[in-house]
């Protein structure tokens, strides 16, 4: 909520102009005051010498004096002096404001040592000040600001000086610039309205999102300050810091109270807890972040292959796969394959699982397994090959999920011999040759050596 800003006020004071003597023109020009019309007389009493009839005096109205510099703040007058401070009623802090104090003599008589005070408080910081004429010096006054004395030694009729102030205002608080001309004692008071922009900044939408999946995400830029915020940018920071922007927006003036809202969609590219940031920024060194906190939630699959670690060529053996869900999200669409040594033919397999010839693979559909749940499916060969035999297993599911894993099973051949004897048949007569066959099978998986028959 904007605050309310400070209403405009102008006070003046204007002394009592009898007992003041004023002297003829200075013999110096000065400039002559331009765009300035004879104004008309009005005529009021004045109090004469008790052996002198009252005699009126024509005291002419203030001239209307063209401004080039912006508002007029006050306009105050003596009876033939007047001083007016020029400026914007509304600054904003650490901008800087130029401001304008005139003196105009519109009498028929010169004005001599004339003396302008402008009190400036010390929480305005001075940068600049230039007369048109006379001099300027700045002193310290009592309570801690600063007072500038412009000296003029003459103003002549009709003419008018002016004296150019620029002001840096450091915080939000109102600037009272009081102004005082001693040729008689007369003060003027200008308040103008300072006021201070500010930016605020809120990132809102989902806080708990699955990996992969696209959200809106609501960025609103406001500005509860009493002062407009000028040339707004909003920036879309990284999720992760130190990596640059992820883009950025003008937004322009945003008026005291106002705000604006951006929506954002994003898609979840990363697990775990991210934020959502951005950041906006604008004149005087106005900035603003704001952040969403996020739980980006991920399925993830592990697989396990398990079989014996040594067996004999010939012989079955039976693989266990164990296919878990160690996220902390729903795994979709779950498919294991199970890719067959060179040396293993395929026997049998559990859970529905398929067997394709061509390429020795066995592939299960398992489906769906929430964070904590695994499965088990198994199938059996038959190891024909000695050697290393590896069976390598993936699992693939929805989200780009995979996992891998394989099991290595020592196969050893041996050399088994079989030896059968064949007799001559029927009855063979005595002192006649007979003929006996000796067969001997190797029904190993290795070869034997160095075999003898000993009969």
């Amino acid at each position: 909520v904007p605050t309310a800003p400070m209403a405009l006020r102008a006070t003046e004071r204007v002394a009592d102009n009898s007992g003041i003597q004023i002297g003829a023109a200075a013999s110096t020009p000065t400039r002559p005051l331009e765009n300035v019309k004879a104004p008309p007389k009005v005529t009021t009493p004045r109090q004469a010498p008790a052996s002198t009839a009252t005699t009126p005096r024509a005291i002419p109205r203030q001239p209307r004096v063209q401004d080039d510099e912006g508002n007029i703040l006050l306009s105050n007058r003596s009876p033939v002096l007047v001083v007016k401070t020029h400026g914007q009623p509304t600054i904003k802090v650490g901008r800087v404001a130029t401001y304008y104090v005139s003196a105009a003599n519109i009498g028929d008589l010169a004005a001599e040592d004339v003396v302008v005070s402008v009190n400036v408080p010390s929480w305005a910081e001075i940068t600049r000040n230039q007369a048109s004429s006379g001099m300027v010096r700045i002193e310290p006054s009592e309570t801690g600001d600063n007072v500038l004395k412009w000296a003029l030694s003459d103003l002549t009729p009709k003419n008018q000086q002016r004296l150019r102030i620029d002001l840096i205002p450091r915080n939000s608080r109102s600037i009272e610039l009081g102004v005082t001309w001693n040729f008689k004692s007369v003060s003027a008071l200008a308040q103008i309205e300072v006021q201070e922009p500010k930016l605020s900044l809120a990132v809102t939408g989902p806080a708990d999102i699955l990996y992969g999946e696209t959200k809106m995400y609501n960025i609103t830029v406001s500005n509860p300050g009493s002062g407009d915020a000028d040339n707004v940018v909003l920036t879309l920071l990284p999720i992760q810091e130190g990596t640059g922007s992820a883009g950025t927006r003008e937004l322009g003036t945003l008026k005291a109270g106002a705000r604006r809202s951006i929506e954002v969609e994003l898609t979840a590219r990363q697990a775990g807890d991210l934020a959502v940031r951005a950041s906006a920024s604008g004149d005087g060194g106005l900035q603003a972040e704001g952040k969403q906190e996020v739980r980006v939630r991920r399925a993830n699959l592990v697989v396990q292959a398990m079989g014996p670690a040594k067996k004999y060529a010939g012989t079955e053996a039976r693989y266990t796969i164990k296919v878990s869900n160690t996220g902390d999200a729903t795994a979709q669409n779950i498919v294991a394959v199970a890719a067959l040594p060179m040396a293993a033919q395929y026997v049998k397999s559990s859970h529905a699982g398929t067997f394709d010839k061509e390429r020795a693979r066995v592939r299960w559909s398992i489906g769906a397994l929430r964070p904590g749940a695994f499965q088990l499916v198994e199938v059996t060969t038959k190891l024909t090959g000695s050697g290393s035999n590896r069976m390598d297993v993936r699992v693939a599911g929805a989200q780009q999920l995979t996992a891998a894993g394989s099991v290595v099973t020592d196969v050893e051949s041996l050399a088994d011999l079989r030896m059968s004897v064949f007799d001559p048949a029927g009855v063979v007569a005595l002192n006649t040759e007979m003929t006996y066959e000796v067969h001997i099978v190797n029904r190993g998986t290795k070869a034997a050596h160095n075999v003898n028959v000993v009969g």
